[in-house]
């Protein structure tokens, strides 16, 4: 394996033909052909492989770096190569139906250091005084900033610089051009290593070898090699693959070694290095390890803003990153209200320049579309938003996407939360749940969260039995993908409790609430002011079912609870309403007027940035109002149906208190 930094590969095989890959030249007897990229590198992945089979998918994640497009798009290269080598018979180029291409026949591979034959030609510097990245600025950007920056006296002053920059500019770039070239086949034989071993594996991730078939795969991917950029693609073909089969953990330890390569190979200051920080964000919040995405895509825009201002491109990278590190950054790391400003900022800004850009980048646009989504809430509005991410991804990943499943997900949810619409969230949800069965192996987070929506979706709308059976599976496929030790979990946990409180098994709550009380309390999670409230909210309403304290412990209880009047109106009114009916039961007449006007306020449709306050805790506090009701007199009880009612008849959806 060549380890020069610009070299010049040449492949021999059939009668007389050759292939230049650094310059995409197919030599055939008299017959020159320059091939399209794609077909290129189509010829490069056979030509390294012979007499093997390589899949279409291996095609496709290589080549096509994991984009969806038909299977005639391969097909074409695969003729346009047959016609240039006169492979009619298709003796060389075998097509297996159902399993793949293969090369047949004797391939050999010459690696010489590129030599320039011009007059002006200039010594070959070596990797350590050529470090891909640090290279010299682009010579027109650096007359660009020398002009704006100094008083250039005459116009000859400026030809004078160019002339002398001139030829050794160009010498330099024609350098970084074979080097470059050299780190793109390099990369391609890393990732092309870990494809053909995963084939020869025939990897499943359900398997009940998978573990230790992912061990050798990642021995192989993680070994260290010579060539920094052989080593870099065979680590990013297995961080693909790890994420494919939910293995985040290791997907995050390739990420990291990657980003230790890059660091070297780059410099701190490259976009390579910006897009690896980036990829780490993506995985960490996969890993639900929240903070740190927030840290590193935080870091990743400011490197960005500093070095990169021209790079509008990378700009919205980074603020699309950072957009979704905030939608998930809960309190104490970050105020709600304040971070939701910013990363509606973020994303707007994101969005119009992919949607600029949307045929060169349709899946980012996609993200962009269904990022917005999220910080909108007009129900008509962020259907538009999703729909349009929704069309990107199909035409770009395609159906069987994990981003475009994830975007009928995301119009299932709207159609509970914002409609209640049971049966048509229902259906969607249970088809996406079904195509990801099918698409996804193992117990990815993916799989859990679509479990999680199920479990929410038969919450909301009072089908508590189905609700602990799917929050039960979605918990054990988050504990198994990621940990218990996140927030999402602590959510399931949560609802699962409630579930079996408004069933009326007691017994099953308090079990669900001790093991939320031992997570939070645990040093391996920072919970979440909100999370943590909504559970503090379902023990008080199973307190509410058990005997009565006295006055004096109430007066206590009420003093550590958090303010009626809080931000967003709830959990903290929600918990002052629990403090509320606890003391009504004691004594209805010194707190009936406080009792009404909690229910008033919590029948009220509040602030879009409610959260964990659903039709089902309402029906709950409602049912139970009118049965302690009673202890006060017939009159007061009609007062309280009123209002009630109001409501029910009056008011817009309730979920429309929900973000998520």
């Amino acid at each position: 394996m060549a380890t020069g930094n610009s070299v010049k590969s040449c492949y021999s095989f059939g009668q007389g033909c050759k292939f230049y890959p650094d310059q995409k030249l197919l030599v055939c007897a008299t017959n020159e052909h320059v091939l399209r990229n794609k077909t290129a590198e189509v010829l490069l992945i056979l030509l390294q492989t012979p007499g093997q089979v390589v899949p279409a998918k291996s095609f496709f994640d290589i080549v096509w770096q994991g984009k969806f497009v038909s299977e005639n798009v391969l097909k074409q290269s695969v003729s346009e190569l047959r016609q240039c080598l006169g492979d009619s018979g298709r003796k060389l180029i075998v097509t297996l139906s159902k399993k793949g291409y293969m090369f047949k026949g004797e391939v050999n591979l010459a690696v010489s250091s590129y030599q320039d034959n011009s007059a002006d030609a200039q010594s070959e510097p070596d990797k350590s005084q050529l470090a891909l990245g640090r290279s010299v600025p682009n010579l027109i950007l650096w007359l660009s900033r020398f002009f704006s920056h100094a008083k250039l006296r005459t116009t000859l002053s400026l030809i004078s610089v160019f002339a002398l920059c001139f030829p050794t500019y160009f010498a330099h770039e024609k350098s970084l051009y074979n080097e470059a070239i050299y780190a793109k086949n390099q990369l391609l034989e890393g990732k092309l290593l870990i494809h053909k071993t995963m084939n020869a594996n025939e990897f499943k991730r359900d398997d009940k070898d998978s573990d230790q078939r992912l061990d050798e795969l990642k021995a192989i991917a993680f070994k260290q090699d010579s060539d920094v950029f052989f080593s870099l693609g065979k680590l990013s073909a297995f961080r693909h693959f790890a994420m494919s089969v939910g293995a985040y953990k290791e997907a995050l330890l390739a990420v990291t070694r990657e980003e230790n390569h890059i660091e070297n190979s780059y410099g701190l200051v490259s976009v390579q290095y910006l897009e690896a920080l980036l990829t780490k964000s993506d995985i960490l919040l996969d890993l639900e390890r929240r903070e740190e995405a927030f840290r590193i895509s935080k870091e990743a825009m400011a490197l960005a803003e500093q070095n990169f201002s021209e790079n509008k491109q990378l700009l919205a990278n980074t603020y699309l990153a950072h957009s979704k590190a905030i939608l998930y950054c809960l309190e104490p790391l970050c105020r709600r209200e304040k971070a939701m400003k910013e990363g509606r900022r973020l994303a707007l800004l994101a969005a119009e320049f992919y949607k600029s850009h949307r045929q060169q980048d349709r899946v980012r646009y996609g993200d962009s579309q269904i990022l917005l989504s999220w910080y909108t809430f007009t129900p008509e509005k962020k259907l538009e938003f999703v729909e349009r991410g929704l069309s990107a991804f199909q035409n770009s990943l395609g159906p069987g996407h994990s981003k475009t499943i994830g975007a009928r997900e995301e119009i299932g949810r709207i159609k509970a939360f914002y409609y209640e619409d049971w049966k048509a969230a229902e259906t969607i949800l249970t088809d996406t749940k079904a195509m990801r069965d099918k698409t996804e192996t193992g117990e990815s987070r993916s799989l859990a969260m679509s479990e999680h929506y199920l479990g929410e979706l038969f919450f909301m709308s009072g089908q508590f039995e189905r609700a602990i059976e799917a929050l039960n599976n979605a918990k054990h496929k988050l504990a198994t993908s990621v940990g218990k030790y996140n927030n999402t979990y602590l959510e399931q946990t949560m609802l699962k409790a409630r579930a079996h409180l408004y069933l009326g098994d007691l017994s099953g709550c308090k079990e669900e609430l001790l093991e939320s009380h031992k997570i939070s309390a645990s040093p391996n999670i920072s919970a979440g002011v909100v999370i943590l409230r909504a559970i503090e909210a379902t023990r008080m309403r199973l307190n509410s079912l058990e005997p009565s304290k006295s006055m004096a412990e109430m007066a206590v209880q009420e003093g550590e609870s958090p303010p009626a009047k809080d931000v967003y109106k709830s959990p903290g009114s929600v918990l002052a309403h629990e403090v509320i009916t606890r003391k009504f039961k004691l004594s209805p007449k010194e707190v009936a007027g406080k009792f009404i006007q909690s229910i008033r306020e919590l029948n009220k449709p509040s602030s879009e940035l409610n959260r964990y306050f659903y039709p089902a805790d309402l029906a709950f506090i409602q049912g139970r109002a009118q049965a302690i009701c009673e202890k006060h007199s017939k009159s007061f009880c009609g007062r309280m149906s009123s209002i009630m009612a109001v409501r029910l008849n009056d008011s817009p959806s309730f979920s429309q208190r929900r973000v998520l």
